[in-house]
């Protein structure tokens, strides 16, 4: 079997042929109209406002602290004129707990091993 040479331009007009040209193709679709953009005195105009102030909470005071004997932080939201604790993250009986479990620390070691 004998394989002949193609010429370049005879392979170009052969996918030319079979590939249709939009170009020639009549359009079916109406182009969109052209929007004209609003006058400038007829657009609203936004209106700037400065944001809020944050909320004040002048009976509540915040207290952040690192407890030393469990090694984290704790933090209460105490009322300014009782004094009294209204939050506490972690909550009293967690830090009692952890409290209990470091003081405990050395008890299960056996030193006779």
């Amino acid at each position: 079997m004998r394989i002949q040479p193609v010429e370049p331009t005879a392979v170009a007009n052969a996918q030319r042929s079979s590939t249709p040209s939009r170009a020639t193709e009549p359009s079916t679709e109406q182009p969109e109209p052209v929007r004209e953009p609003a006058p400038v005195e007829d657009t609203p105009k936004a209106e700037t406002k400065p944001p809020p102030p944050p909320p004040e909470f002048p009976l509540h005071e915040l207290s952040i602290r690192h407890d030393a004997d469990i090694h984290r932080l704790v933090v209460q939201v105490i009322n300014s004129q009782t004094r009294e604790v209204v939050r506490q993250i972690p909550s009293e009986r967690f830090v009692r707990a952890l409290k209990s479990l470091e003081s405990a620390k050395g008890l299960f070691v056996d030193g006779e091993g």
